[in-house]
């Protein structure tokens, strides 16, 4: 009885870009809409936190983190040291792995939802998803979650894939291995650009 009921909680956010539930929404609407849902509510004036687990936790949860995780990131709110590769690495083996996505068992029965959240980044690269238009309007640089976003980390904070990017095939021609390293780029597993 601690907790309100989830739906006096979505009542209780200005939610007007953010419609209830419908069952007409297609897969990337319902995404989209929820992710505007978690979006909001980093962005409330309430001092709480987020916890994100679905019910259906296997699917669910790491990809919501993992899209959460890489709009932030590409807001420049968190993360900001990171490369374009650490912060897939970081995603892909944090959200996904060490969370205990069944990969193979989804794949078995044609259930591709790791490649959906990866091929579904093309569909919030718009100002509508992100947060950091939302946090300058509210003007919260005192805030604990200004301070812990703005933090830059040190080198020692960084992904160990620093010497993987420097193992290049001369060979390559892809742009994806130039000296000037940039967040577009042109597979399904490009990382949406900075707003």
């Amino acid at each position: 009885s601690q907790w309100p009921p989830i739906a006096s909680c979505f009542l209780s956010l200005s939610l007007s870009h953010c419609p209830l539930p419908t069952q007409n929404w297609d897969l990337v609407q319902q995404t989209q809409n929820y992710l505007k849902l978690l979006i909001s509510i980093i962005n409330s004036d309430d001092d709480g936190g987020l916890l994100v687990h679905c019910i259906s936790g296997w699917d669910r949860t790491p990809l919501f983190i993992s899209l959460l995780r890489l709009s932030l990131w590409a807001d420049g709110l968190i993360h900001t040291s990171l490369e374009p590769a650490e912060i897939l690495y970081l995603t892909v083996a944090y959200d996904w792995f060490l969370f205990g996505h069944m990969l193979v068992d989804r794949l078995s029965k044609g259930e591709e939802i790791f490649f959906f959240c990866f091929d579904f980044l093309k569909h919030i690269t718009t100002e509508e998803f992100s947060a950091a238009k939302q946090l300058r309007r509210k003007n919260c640089a005192s805030s604990p979650q200004a301070v812990l976003w703005s933090r830059t980390q040190q080198p020692e904070d960084r992904l160990p894939i620093q010497s993987t990017l420097d193992a290049r095939s001369s060979s390559s021609s892809s742009s994806n291995h130039s000296e000037n390293y940039s967040r577009l780029g042109s597979s399904p597993l490009e990382v949406p650009k900075t707003r």
